[in-house]
């Protein structure tokens, strides 16, 4: 005879109810509206923040991924980002909101897997704390970036595939649909398949005990190949996006970051907490919570060994194992507030085992240290700006009087002063220069054609192609951590007529042969 679920609500030492769970979501939210850096962020987080905005404001005015804008990553973020611009005005704040509703949605997703039989509200709060508060999820939950709302879509599908009030003859193709969705937010939403597809072979053990294993095996293959379905079904909505998206995975473009391909050992350091708490699981938990958490055991290593063959230089994919490794250590928390509960309502400390030393330790830690670095965090992000940003953006505002297209490798500047990119060069990821040999040659033709106002590039992709066109046509403006900042000379001319100190320091470098000279800002 089976044993019946518990209320873990019920249980002895735990709050009544998940009130707890919304009060750390609305907290988090509120550090971040609040005593966090401004949502209208004026200075990129990192150059795919740009590149997201720039995009959607592209598709908002008219232009079609892939067959216009260069892209090789899915459309839906870009969808949804370009359609609150078109309801509420292009605005930075637009997409960092986009991507603090969906942390929001990824801490309920984490609470909802740990509602039956992995722990309780005290556990998954105090665990929320540590994963708002670890270094790969905060920056990007207040960027543009796809990886946080990746991860809420792919945590949706986790949660509908052991939601209990799904029957289980259904749940592979509700959890199946949602997963091909959320790939087509992000292609490492797929990293939350493997918990997908264990927790449909576990779930509801009585429901399946006349078909055995065979019957399992059939509701995983059911899932796998309704992701595959929905994933195409969304993609004929965008023609061409197979093409792009496949160039994210091919031969080329490893050999192009061959260097790079160097796992981040370094990651584990700066969040030793999370994972120590990850790691006392099996001390911790008992049989009920072995089988709950497993799955998300099973998605810590599968991506931590896909992310090794693919892209392991890339740090803020260590999102996908914070997520699941948030769930495991919840167990560790709930472990410690149990026996405290227990020590507090009968007067006498239960046996101190190493999973009840691991929990008491783990829940003290979660207390104390996870709302400081929270905040830490903020503070962080606050004064991230870079003072050559705020010059760039005071020039490129300029420089929008006279002119509507800029092209610019960081594409935040050009993005927060209101101005247009030229559409294949939307989004000119260092990739693309390392992937096509000519790609230079594509720039030169991009810029002759458009004849941007303003060119902001890095003086280390300036090819000899580009080199010419913008001696000829174009004037040095603004130097700074080697970016270059070129105005069209007829802009350049109203730029020194109207503001005189910067006609005297702000020349050609050509004109005299002399190093250039950063001025400081001037007028206007």
């Amino acid at each position: 005879m089976a044993e019946p679920e518990e209320n873990i609500a019920s249980r002895p030492g735990r709050l009544d109810g998940w009130w707890l769970v919304g009060a750390v979501l609305l907290l988090f939210a509120l550090l971040v509206l609040t005593a966090g850096p401004p949502l209208d962020l004026r200075y990129p987080l990192g150059l795919d923040h740009g590149w997201e905005l720039q995009k959607a404001r592209m598709v908002n005015r008219g232009w079609t991924l892939y067959r216009d804008i260069w892209n090789d990553q899915p459309p839906l973020h870009t969808w949804v980002l370009s359609l609150l611009f078109r309801l509420g005005g292009e605005k930075a704040a637009w997409g960092c909101l986009l991507s603090l509703a969906a942390a929001l949605a990824v801490g309920w997703c984490v609470a909802c897997c740990c509602v039956r039989g992995i722990a309780g509200p005290v556990g998954v709060s105090v665990a929320l704390l540590l994963m708002f508060a670890s270094d790969p999820f905060l920056p990007l939950a207040i960027s543009s970036q796809l990886i946080v709302p990746a991860a809420a879509a792919g945590m949706t599908a986790v949660c509908l595939a052991g939601w209990r009030r799904v029957p289980v003859r259904w749940a592979p193709l509700l959890a199946g649909a949602a997963m091909g969705i959320a790939a087509q937010v992000k292609m490492t939403a797929l990293l939350y398949g493997p918990a997908c597809a264990v927790i449909l072979a576990l779930r509801n053990p009585d429901e399946y005990a006349q078909e055995g294993w065979w019957g399992r095996l059939l509701r995983m293959a059911a899932f796998a190949l309704v992701v595959v379905i929905s994933f195409l079904a969304v993609a004929l909505c965008w023609p061409g996006e197979l093409q792009g998206l496949w160039t994210h995975f091919s031969p080329e473009m490893r050999a192009a970051f061959a260097h790079d391909l160097h796992f981040q050992w370094a990651w584990f350091g700066s969040n030793p907490a999370l994972w120590a708490l990850a790691a006392s699981f099996p001390v911790a938990a008992n049989r009920r919570q072995w089988v709950r958490g497993f799955p998300f055991l099973v998605n810590i290593i599968m991506t931590l060994a896909i992310l090794q063959v693919h892209r392991p230089a890339k740090g803020y994919y260590m999102v996908h194992m914070v997520v699941p490794a948030t769930i495991l250590a919840a167990v560790s928390v709930q472990a410690g507030w149990d026996a405290l509960a227990r020590w507090w309502g009968r007067g006498e400390m239960p046996p101190l085992t190493l999973g009840w030393l691991a929990g008491i330790g783990a829940l003290f830690y979660g207390l104390l240290a996870a709302p400081a670095e929270l905040i830490h965090g903020l503070r962080r992000l606050h004064v991230r700006d870079l003072p050559h940003e705020r010059e760039v953006l005071h020039r490129m505002q300029y420089c929008k009087r006279w002119s509507d297209w800029a092209f610019s490798l960081g594409a935040m500047p050009a993005f927060q002063a209101g101005m247009l990119t030229p559409p294949w060069t939307t989004v000119l990821p260092g990739k693309r220069i390392r992937l096509n040999p000519n790609v230079g040659d594509e720039v030169a033709a991009d810029i002759t054609r458009w004849r941007p106002g303003a060119v902001y590039i890095p003086s280390s992709l300036v090819t000899e192609s580009v080199r010419s066109i913008l001696d000829q046509q174009y004037q040095l403006v603004f130097q700074a951590d080697q970016f270059l900042l070129y105005f069209r000379r007829d802009i350049a001319t109203h730029y020194h007529e109207e503001n005189p100190f910067a006609s005297e320091r702000e020349r050609d470098p050509r004109d005299n042969g002399s190093p250039f000279v950063n001025p400081p800002m001037g007028p206007g």
